[in-house]
This record gives structure tokens, C-alpha cells and sequence, in this order.
């Protein structure tokens, strides 16, 4: 008896609705199922068990392909995508910039997001955008995304992946953060010691120490041009 003999065997022995259930399944994990149980009425009674779980996991699944689908949909409907992203504030990215993003590295809705927000965050590693104070408004991070888009689609197919992506963004944001100049601020607090005042009494004995209510705490500025880097320095920091 072949697989899908055993297969139609096992299946005549539920109803409509419990054969479309298990059906829906797919045969691969159904084979699967019966290689791992060789006699049919145990995986008959097994499977019986099972039901109630697997029309669960299936309306499961279903419930995300419908949420998945209306933010496709949502996304169509939209002309700007909004993505907030720590200690910069709000950027936005048109709507057929972030599906071609997207479309590049098969990436859903929700996870597309994530990755913009993570390369604003935690890259280049050698100075991640948020460890400076720097206004970058909405034209300026959008056009660090597109830029990176527009490089990574002419390199050839061997070299493309998403460590190279983020290899190419950090070269972009280098080179922007040359063309501001010491618009990039690095700030230092510096904690200033107490002073306490030392009281004594005639015969030269301490008598009491008067200390500072609070400390004083100032903040310097420092100004730092960015040091551009070569593509292989940056290979070498971006991509090892």
C-alpha cells in the first residue's frame, strides 16, 4: 500500500468537516505523521484527539493571514510611512520608498519597520546616530535610506544581503555627517566636587563640616568633525 493509499485509508475514517480540517494540514505533515505512527487505528485515534487542537492552530494562522493582509492593504492606502525612532523623533519614508525596501529583503510590513528603526538606532557601530546630538530632519533620513537603496541595487547578486545593506548605510551616514560638520555635538557632563566648609572653635577643634546642598553639574560641549572612512575600513567594522 503507497503513502497516499494509506493516507486515503486513514481519512475515510472522519466526517467532512474533520477530513477538510486534517487536509488542511497539507500531506506533508499528514506523511509525516504516519511515518512516525506505522499503525492506522493508533494515528486514527491520536489524530481524533488532536482535532480540537489543530482546527485551533488553524484558525490560528488564519486570523494573522487576515491581519497580515489588512496591513498590506492599510499600507496601499497610505502615502507615507511613519516610523518613530529613539531620541530623533519621528521620520517619514514615502510609501513606494519603504515597499521597495521591503520588496528587497522580503521583509513584512511589521519586520520592515523594525529593520529601518534598527539601522537609525545601532548603526554605523562606530557611531550610531542617536549617540549624537544631531537635528536630522525628514528629508535628510529619508534620502540616508534611499541612497543606501540606490547603491545596494546596482551591486552584483553575489554581494547583496542584509550586512551589506547596513555596510552602505553606515558609509552614507558617515559622508552626511562630514557634510554638516560640527553640527555634530557630543555632549559631556562634568560633575563639579563638593567644597565643604570646615568650621572651628577657638582652641582649633572641628567642630562641624558644612557641605553643599547639591552638586553642581555643568555640561561642556564638544564639537567633532566625523573622520570619513575608506570602503574597506568599513567593510572591515560594518561587515566582519
Amino acid at each position: 500500500m503507497t503513502k497516499r493509499e494509506r493516507l486515503e485509508v486513514i481519512l475515510s475514517s472522519f466526517n467532512d468537516e474533520e477530513r477538510g480540517i486534517l487536509e488542511a494540514l497539507g500531506k506533508k505533515r499528514l506523511f509525516n505523521l504516519m511515518e512516525i505512527e506505522h499503525d492506522n487505528d493508533l494515528l486514527i485515534a491520536m489524530l481524533k484527539n488532536l482535532l480540537p487542537k489543530i482546527k485551533e492552530e488553524l484558525q490560528n494562522v488564519e486570523k494573522e493571514d487576515k491581519k497580515e493582509k489588512r496591513k498590506i492593504k492599510d499600507i496601499e492606502e497610505v502615502e507615507d510611512i511613519e516610523i518613530f525612532i529613539t531620541k530623533i523623533g519621528k521620520i517619514t519614508i514615502k510609501n513606494d520608498i519603504f515597499k521597495l525596501f521591503c520588496d528587497l529583503f522580503d521583509f513584512s510590513i511589521g519586520m520592515g519597520i523594525k529593520k529601518v528603526t534598527s539601522l537609525f538606532i545601532y548603526y554605523p557601530k562606530r557611531m550610531p546616530l542617536i549617540s549624537i546630538n544631531i537635528y536630522l530632519n525628514c528629508i535628510d533620513a529619508e534620502y540616508l535610506l534611499i541612497d543606501t537603496i540606490e547603491d545596494y541595487i546596482i551591486l552584483e547578486d553575489t554581494n547583496k544581503n542584509w550586512s551589506t545593506f547596513v555596510g552602505i548605510f553606515s558609509k552614507n551616514v558617515y559622508s552626511f555627517l562630514d557634510t554638516v560638520g560640527n553640527k555634530t555635538i557630543r555632549r559631556k557632563r562634568i560633575t563639579i566636587k563638593e567644597n565643604p566648609c570646615y568650621v572651628y572653635n577657638s582652641n582649633g577643634e572641628l567642630v562641624k563640616v558644612i557641605k553643599e546642598d547639591n552638586k553642581k553639574v555643568k555640561e561642556e560641549f564638544a564639537h567633532e568633525r566625523p573622520i570619513m572612512v575608506s570602503w574597506e575600513m568599513l567593510k572591515e567594522k560594518e561587515l566582519a
